[in-house]
């Protein structure tokens, strides 16, 4: 048995993934900003601690990090969201004894960037869409002006925040404004299947692997429900890629695929994603984390199974996909037929205890006059030095 700290407790991967270590027979640690979050109240966390603000003060929050991983003679440290970045950058100030499940800095930070992880992708025979950096308004309107469609992006954005798609005239984009400390990317757009991989690896050798269709996703977001789908192309595509970077960690990418079969890679995720949703009742995963050294064949793969879904986003979300009989019909059996990624009969009290979670997250955004979807980052994003 070892002692794992887990971090960012408010993401239901987070949850989804202490519940599969302490299943395993593993002892789980976690820390978080929030002092009230998701995974709190679970069983399968023995304790919590509550960390300062990365953004606000990164020395702060590695010297309060250290402590909990001396204090509680922490094995293994994985972080889940982007708390990474400050995790990764300032990991030779932690305690030695503990192995940090991450990559190394240079490579985090390029794959987290938009505009270095197209480079990264072609270094590695990856096919992207052609991408523009874009760090002044009149790049921005030249590019707009070259008459093709275009997807515009900040280099640093998550959750397909303040993502335009297509525009069609300068008017559709007065509210951007690239500079060369916030620049943005233009990227052709690619019609086509859209769907996302999660992947685990440790030196370089793939040890999970699993790929999932967005088909049900908030607006241009993420994705709201979680089936298991073959692509044997896409997976050679994430092989490729930690083999080349000799990544260790987990690493999510957004792909689309075209009628005629092409995959493209849009951007990537060097984090946890909701693809650890696909492994519930697989305890070998904690293998994969805990002892990747001795783990030999393939990677492993999820089960077939009912789909995962976060029912309470699927609901608000419905009225968009009731547009056509096919669509509602589709949304009905995933619906019903799928299982939401808090509820657990054996751990009930996160969804117990939900909405105090949520009335936390509902505080910050009014303390710091935020919305919701900058409030669940803005302590730890990282956008660029």
């Amino acid at each position: 048995m070892k002692t794992i700290l887990v971090t960012s407790g408010r993401a239901p991967v987070a949850l989804e993934l202490v519940r599969l270590l302490r299943a395993a027979g593993h002892r789980v640690v976690m820390a978080e900003t929030l002092r009230w979050h998701l995974s709190r109240p679970s069983w399968a966390v023995a304790r919590n601690y509550t960390l300062p603000w990365p953004t606000r003060d990164p020395d702060e929050y590695l010297r309060a990090l250290g402590a909990v991983i001396a204090k509680e003679r922490v094995d293994l440290l994985v972080p889940t969201c982007e708390e990474i970045f400050y995790i990764a950058r300032g990991r030779d100030r932690l305690p030695s004894s503990c192995t940090v499940f991450a990559p190394r800095w240079d490579t985090l930070r390029a794959l987290h960037s938009k505009w270095e992880f197209v480079e990264v992708a072609r270094r590695h025979g990856l096919h992207v869409p052609a991408t523009e950096l874009l760090e002044t308004r009149e790049a921005l309107l030249g590019a707009l002006a070259s008459g093709r469609e275009l997807v515009l992006k900040p280099v640093y954005s998550r959750f397909a925040s303040h993502t335009v798609v297509r525009p069609k005239n300068e008017a559709a984009v007065g509210h951007v404004h690239p500079t060369r400390e916030h620049p943005w990317v233009a990227q052709e757009f690619v019609p086509g299947r859209q769907f996302c991989t999660f992947s685990v690896a440790h030196g370089g050798r793939l040890l999970a692997h699993a790929a999932y269709p967005m088909e049900f996703t908030t607006g241009l977001g993420p994705a709201i429900a979680f089936s298991p789908m073959e692509h044997p192309t896409a997976r050679g595509w994430v092989e490729a890629l930690v083999g080349g970077e000799g990544y260790t960690g987990q690493i999510g990418l957004d792909l689309i695929e075209t009628e005629d079969g092409r995959l493209f890679a849009i951007e990537c995720n060097p984090r946890a994603t909701s693809g650890v949703h696909l492994y519930r009742g697989r305890t070998e995963l904690a293998d994969v984390y805990t002892r990747p050294q001795e783990l030999v064949g393939p990677p492993l793969t999820p089960l077939a199974g009912r789909p995962a879904i976060h029912a309470l986003p699927m609901l608000v979300w419905a009225a968009r996909y009731a547009r056509t009989r096919q669509q509602l019909s589709r949304w009905v059996r995933t619906f019903v037929g799928g299982r939401d990624v808090v509820v657990s009969l054996r751990d009930p009290m996160p969804l117990l205890l939900l909405s105090l979670s949520l009335f936390a997250l509902a505080a910050r955004c009014w303390r710091h006059r935020l919305p919701l979807d900058r409030a669940t980052t803005v302590d730890m994003e990282w956008n660029g030095d």
